[in-house]
């Protein structure tokens, strides 16, 4: 009686741990789908932070052209009036 009572409970340990066994290929499996849901979702977020990024630079260069677009419009001017004064000085030269 008392080797039933060893081989038994030896028995009943042996199906716990096979019920174990499956119990963590079960969850292993839903792990797995996971982390290919991670990995997808971390690869769409590593596209989105870049166009981001991108967006940034764009954004910056926009805004320095806009900060240096009014010198450039008086170097512009400046060097009209030049040339006028200099045309007119020519024609007031040419007419004495």
């Amino acid at each position: 009686m008392a080797e039933c009572d060893v081989s038994c409970k030896q028995e009943q340990r042996l199906t716990y741990i096979e019920n174990d066994i499956k119990e963590l290929k079960l969850n292993n499996k839903e792990y797995s789908k996971d982390i290919n849901v991670l990995r997808e979702s971390h690869a769409e977020t590593k596209i989105y932070v870049k166009e981001i990024k991108e967006g940034i630079v764009k954004i910056s260069t926009k805004i320095d052209d806009i900060e240096t677009r009014p010198s450039k419009l008086l170097y512009s001017i400046t060097g009209g009036v030049i040339v006028a004064l200099i045309m007119l000085g020519i024609n007031l030269l040419g007419n004495r």
